[in-house]
């Protein structure tokens, strides 16, 4: 085994044999490497223009053969696994910006579950900042590829933050299965997620299963780890909230309102506003009209029945003014 170690100590290298042309370092069988993404490794590297000096130091690597990244952050663990890599790294500087472009079959692992695939991956920071690496699909799929337990989603881009654990996804859509409304999905598809605990989608959000359509402005799952896995404890949704669903007492039901909350569990869901506005609530049975500061619609143990109640003051009848509202946001549907 040899060892490498520069004289900036930023870097340590070891392989079971190299070779040195007077320009290139060439290191082969059982290569691995720090770098500032964490410990690489491959069968063969090259460090082009290697010299063990202050002034010279070597900035330019590629790495080839079951190359893999291993980074270890204060809450995750990330394995990146693909067939070639190159980089750049400037040693000379304090703030010097580090890059490191892995590409061929790339999947990213995580200790807490995660498992992202794309065609290449990127990682980039400024020397001793956590960094990042975003995932880049194949031009053929143009989607990547993001999956924990039983959910998965696609999505143009995708970035995991080394520092704050947030996964950062571009124009997706999904499906959740984990644990929601015993074992049935739900799919989704919004302009931007961020997936921290929980699972922030922004911009035209919808949420759709076999009986029920969802649409916001933003969206929120709040997950909780339970008996080893983790479920989906509440659906949050707010701005512009429209729903349809035909599960409510088995007829078509619409409502509008500023804020829904839905807790799978118990098969709540509560519809909410803030004044003047306020929940339009109805059946296309004509059965209900409720314009309310909040309704709820709650599952009866009992009788396995939803039942629907208006909160503060109710009207059974709209205004000509709710009316409008409604023609002008559901017209597309009704």
């Amino acid at each position: 085994m040899i060892i490498i170690a520069s004289l900036i100590s930023l870097y340590q290298l070891q392989a079971e044999k190299t070779t040195y042309n007077g320009r290139d370092l060439i290191l082969t069988q059982a290569v691995e490497m720090t770098h500032p993404a964490g410990r690489l490794s491959a069968n063969r590297a090259v460090v082009q223009n290697f010299k063990m000096d202050h002034r010279t130091p070597f900035q330019k690597i590629s790495l080839d053969g079951q190359v893999c990244v291993h980074a270890v952050t204060a809450n995750r663990e990330i394995n990146l696994f693909a067939d070639r890599a190159s980089g750049e790294i400037d040693v000379g500087a304090l703030f010097g910006f580090q890059s490191l472009r892995c590409q061929g079959g790339v999947e990213i692992t995580t200790s807490d579950g995660f498992t992202a695939k794309g065609s290449e991956a990127r990682f980039s920071a400024l020397a001793n900042r956590g960094g990042s690496i975003e995932l880049i699909p194949s031009p053929l799929s143009q989607y990547c590829f993001l999956t924990h337990e039983c959910d998965h989603l696609e999505a143009r881009k995708m970035r995991l933050d080394l520092e704050t654990k947030q996964i950062i996804c571009e124009e997706i859509r999904g499906e959740i299965e984990a644990g929601w409304n015993k074992g049935s999905s739900i799919s989704f598809h919004a302009e931007r997620l961020i997936w921290d605990q929980d699972l922030l989608l922004e911009g035209n959000v919808s949420f759709e299963d076999e009986q029920t359509h969802l649409e916001a402005d933003q969206g929120r799952l709040i997950y909780q780890e339970r008996t080893g896995r983790t479920r989906p404890e509440a659906l949050h949704c707010e701005g512009s909230v429209r729903m349809i669903s035909s599960i409510i007492q088995d007829q078509e039901s619409f409502a509008l309102a500023d804020q829904l909350i839905y807790i799978p569990e118990t098969r709540t869901m509560i519809l909410s506003c803030i004044a003047p506005n306020r929940v339009l609530f109805w059946q296309s049975s004509g059965d209900i009209s409720l314009s309310a500061p909040e309704v709820r619609v709650q599952m009866d143990p009992a009788t396995q029945r939803e039942s629907v109640q208006g909160i503060g003051d109710v009207h059974f009848h709209f205004t000509l003014q709710e009316e409008n509202i409604i023609e002008t946001l559901f017209s597309k549907y009704l």
